[in-house]
């Protein structure tokens, strides 16, 4: 994972979902797909909207979020970024159950459910990339759940560092490096806690020798010393 990788401009070949295929494959799904330039803040779809498109993220980043029943407290569920999609299931087209924003200098590939349909019974490896993301998607926001319900705050963070370095960890000379997806403020609401607690938590982590803190990047000197922190934090 190159430092600052949410910046880059990729192609569609290196989205999650094409890069079982060859380039000559690729290429001709290009017509299924408009670029779209999006605005910071833009609101991309709401919960509740009807799901008929979908996109992949070229450049930027994209914000997937709820709110509570009084539409006020935001809780963020995913950041996505270059390669990531938001990717509903394309069997029906229910309303959505979150609402997505445009972070800055945000590029978007957008297409339609139809073509998204066309593209899975054509091309196997797509439909396989596909139920790994919905599975890897279930599997975070349980994840999430699970952790809001019966974890503190520390062990959130320290979840959350490790579930990054585990996913789009580089290794370095001085440990496990990973970016935040996002800024703090948007970190912290993922994981169901302040952007003050969150930067106690990072500051404590620091003294215990655990991580080194920059601006937008973590790095981890080991990621078995961390989970044992975690395990010890749970007894």
């Amino acid at each position: 994972m190159p430092r600052g990788y949410h910046w880059a401009m990729i192609e569609l070949r290196d989205a999650a979902l094409f890069r079982g295929l060859k380039e000559a494959e690729v290429e001709k799904l290009k017509p299924y797909f408009v670029e779209k330039t999006c605005q910071y803040g833009e609101l991309l779809f709401s919960e509740n909207d009807r799901c008929r498109n979908f996109f992949i993220v070229r450049k930027g980043s994209v914000k997937l979020y709820w709110t509570d029943a009084q539409g006020h407290r935001e809780r963020i569920l995913q950041m996505l970024h270059p390669g990531d999609t938001c990717l509903c299931h394309p069997g029906f087209e229910t309303g959505c159950n979150v609402s997505a924003e445009a972070g800055r200098d945000t590029v978007l590939w957008k297409s339609s459910l139809d073509h998204l349909r066309r593209i899975l019974e054509e091309y196997p490896a797509v439909a396989q990339a596909a139920a790994s993301i919905f599975a890897q998607k279930a599997r975070a926001y349980s994840n999430l759940v699970q952790g809001l319900a019966v974890r503190n705050s520390r062990q959130r963070v320290i979840d959350h560092l490790l579930a990054l370095a585990d996913a789009k960890g580089l290794a370095t000379g001085e440990g496990t490096l990973i970016e935040l997806p996002g800024t703090r403020q948007h970190v912290a609401s993922q994981i169901g806690t302040s952007r003050e607690n969150f930067q106690r938590c990072l500051l404590e982590l620091k003294k215990a020798g655990l991580i080194q803190v920059r601006r937008k990047q973590i790095v981890i000197r080991q990621k078995d010393a961390l989970r044992h922190f975690l395990t010890a934090s749970e007894n």
